[in-house]
């Protein structure tokens, strides 16, 4: 999960020509911020109350370093949703970094629930824009990027794993 995650918050911190140091910052939040469900004990699964749970304890963790702080604030600011309530007041989401982080995690766990993967998860992330759950221009980039020839491995969990075995074997 974190690895696939990781990648496609690359590809589309790449489309918004995201800086090279925030590029570093998303990638070691992707690949980190599921920490916190081994030291929650609990499994990786869509429901969004696990996640929540896993991502803030793992910002806690990791803000111990002064170094991470900013890997911690996108870690913790990626469970709020783009427009939602946040301690009983309307809140907008404005950190694109911590969007992209919520997208492209959302995207690899819907897609490997659905029969069809990658297609039937485009169509769930596309509903969620309606319910100002991601903005719209990020599920867009997101469908189009993986439209690329390049990326079609992300698409796919299983695509996804034998890319990485043949990586690794070269």
């Amino acid at each position: 999960h974190a690895g696939r995650t990781a990648d496609i918050c690359i590809e589309l911190a790449n489309y918004f020509r995201i800086h090279d140091i925030e590029v570093a910052n998303l990638e070691t939040a992707a690949l980190l911020k599921n920490v916190g469900l081994a030291i929650n004990d609990e499994i990786l699964t869509t429901d969004i109350d696990v996640q929540t749970r896993a991502a803030l304890v793992t910002a806690q963790v990791i803000r111990k370093s002064d170094k991470y702080s900013r890997v911690a604030s996108i870690i913790e600011t990626h469970v709020i949703e783009y427009s939602s309530i946040v301690n009983g007041e309307p809140s907008r989401n404005n950190d694109l970094v911590a969007m992209i982080l919520r997208i492209a995690s959302d995207y690899e766990l819907y897609s490997r629930q659905k029969k069809n993967f990658g297609i039937d998860a485009l169509n769930v992330i596309n509903q969620n824009v309606f319910n100002n759950v991601y903005p719209l221009e990020l599920a867009e980039a997101l469908e189009n990027g993986l439209e690329y020839e390049q990326n079609k491995h992300l698409i796919d969990p299983m695509a996804y794993s034998f890319h990485i075995t043949e990586g690794a074997l070269v």
